[in-house]
């Protein structure tokens, strides 16, 4: 069995606003191997899903914030930051606008940005066009290959034949109690 011996560093600056870094401690050494390449995996899916990290960092502040203007979330941002800096977050916020991931209104002279999608929402958009992309839409390669790099562990298999069993419900309707 592994360990996973995590240890979190939250920084000051957008582009890496978050580092997680994780030591992996194993007695076998294929298992220590698989581990590294699920986590491997897991840092591509990351950047798929989320874009830029900065990107991420803006939609983080509107979701906290439920809404804000460009000088508030260039103040989260870039604290004490010149007029660069505001013009960056302007850019990614028109560049997030135009994903449709995020939207404006003016209330007087100044444009008050939200999220259009939560974080859920964001990942499962972006995890089909990674599946999209990857494997013609289906999502069953993308969720197997993910499980082939890592083996979950018994509460991970638990947790995912609830959620099978459930959407299997949906599917099937009212009338199914099986």
């Amino acid at each position: 069995m592994c360990r996973l011996d995590p240890h979190v560093t939250l920084l000051d600056t957008p582009d890496q606003f978050q580092r997680v870094e994780l030591s992996i401690v194993c007695r076998d050494f294929e298992q220590a191997h698989r581990l590294q390449s699920l986590l491997n995996v897991l840092q591509l899916i990351k950047g798929a899903i989320f874009g830029a990290d900065t990107e991420l960092a803006i939609l983080q502040v509107l979701w906290e914030k439920g809404e804000a203007n460009r000088r508030q979330i260039t103040d989260v941002l870039y604290a004490g930051g010149g007029e660069a800096h505001y013009a960056t977050v302007q850019n990614l916020l028109g560049r997030l606008e135009r994903k449709g991931f995020a939207r404006h209104v003016r209330e007087g002279n100044v444009l008050v940005f939200a999220a259009t999608v939560d974080r859920d929402e964001l990942i499962r958009r972006r995890l089909q066009g990674l599946a999209d992309k990857l494997c013609g839409g289906a999502m069953a390669p993308l969720v197997m290959n993910l499980v082939r790099a890592q083996p979950l562990s018994e509460e991970d298999v638990d947790q995912l034949y609830a959620f099978l069993r459930d959407q299997k419900k949906k599917r099937k309707g009212p009338a199914s109690t099986r």
